[in-house]
């Protein structure tokens, strides 16, 4: 049987905390933190909005980046979270041909508990 790499991904636009499911239960393996957060927004304003709006952009593409290259060996991934990253992530990741055999789900959540997420990923990718 071929061995199936699934990654569950949960994130906002700050964080991506990156699980790996081994074909019994998700492990945290990783996470990954955006370099953009409320207090640098705040000291790149200070500089003028434009400028912030620029930096925005490259640190967004940047934290994105670093979520693609986990994703990138995979066969499955599901995406899930409280924010609109994962469809912005989703839709970066379906405009690139090399991903088109990577099957992805994806869910809206609210918060939960980290026992909450493992339950939830162990769910989506359990084989009937």
């Amino acid at each position: 049987m071929k061995n199936t790499l699934r990654k569950a991904i949960y994130l906002d636009h700050y964080t991506a905390m990156v699980f790996d499911y081994n074909n019994q239960t998700a492990v945290l393996e990783k996470t990954i933190a955006s370099e953009m957060n409320p207090f640098v927004k705040e000291e790149i304003l200070q500089k003028g909005e434009s400028h912030w709006h620029n930096k925005e952009q490259d640190l967004q593409s940047d934290f994105y980046k670093r979520i693609i290259a986990e994703v990138a060996p995979c066969s499955e991934v599901f995406f899930f979270g409280p924010t609109n990253a994962k469809t912005e992530l989703i839709n970066i990741i379906q405009g690139k041909p090399k991903f088109d055999a990577i099957k992805i789900y994806s869910k809206y959540i609210d918060k939960m508990t980290d026992n909450q997420k493992i339950e939830l990923i162990n769910t989506t990718f359990k084989i009937p």
